[in-house]
């Protein structure tokens, strides 16, 4: 009796871990016969770039433009947020920043105008050196996965000291951009005139995409 006894225990037990496991993994996300990562209510997917080392010296009045690849985006889910970061020697300043999904004609270009973040409800924010700082979330932001995206950001004008936006190192597939000169609004972040920086750096200033969150 005792050994049948400690049996149905072991069972209790095997039965239960398996539950508290599927129940954890079923709280971070909900795959679909296909492996698609979908994200609904409060959950969020977080896709790091990866970026570890600081691009120094962009002066106020620059536009840095990021593109993510689609194969970076693997989640669908509603709702975005971009954690920005600065470096170790300089801060970051940021005047605006836009997010959009990558055109799927040209995808260096928005496939529409993009959507402004905010920092607490403001449209800029000042991180401090080796700082970090997370937008808002846009909750009827719609990601589909395997739809590249692209996150801008306008430094600003007022800043007196170059700026040192957290990077990546050239990575195959990730685009990055700038354009020095203009205002942070969508009509200037649509046009063309940007210089390829990808050769050195990209991601410039994200270190995450974190979706979910939305409605």
């Amino acid at each position: 009796m005792r050994s049948a006894g400690r049996r149905l225990s072991f069972f209790l037990y095997a039965i239960g871990g398996l539950l508290l496991v599927g129940s954890f993994y079923l709280t971070l996300n909900v795959l679909d016969y296909y492996g698609t990562l979908h994200v609904t209510g409060d959950e969020i997917a977080i896709l790091a770039t990866g970026a570890n080392q600081e691009d120094v010296g962009w002066p106020g009045g620059c536009t840095m433009r990021d593109i993510f690849p689609s194969s970076f985006v693997t989640a669908t889910g509603r709702g975005i947020a971009v954690k920005f970061g600065a470096g170790k020697v300089r801060g970051l300043h940021i005047a605006q920043a836009f997010i959009g999904n990558s055109s799927s004609v040209v995808p260096l270009n928005y496939e529409d105008y993009p959507i402004a973040l905010k920092f607490n409800g403001s449209a800029g924010i000042n991180i401090a050196i080796g700082s970090s700082a997370t937008s808002d979330i846009l909750k009827d932001f719609v990601v589909q996965q395997g739809t590249g995206l692209i996150v801008s950001f306008f430094i600003n004008d007022d800043n007196k000291t170059s700026d040192g936006p957290i990077a990546k190192p050239a990575t195959p597939g990730w685009r990055s951009f700038y354009k020095c000169g203009g205002t942070p609004d969508p009509d200037t972040l649509m046009t063309a005139g940007f210089e390829d920086r990808s050769s050195k750096f990209v991601s410039h200033g994200v270190l995450e995409l974190r979706i979910g969150g939305g409605s």
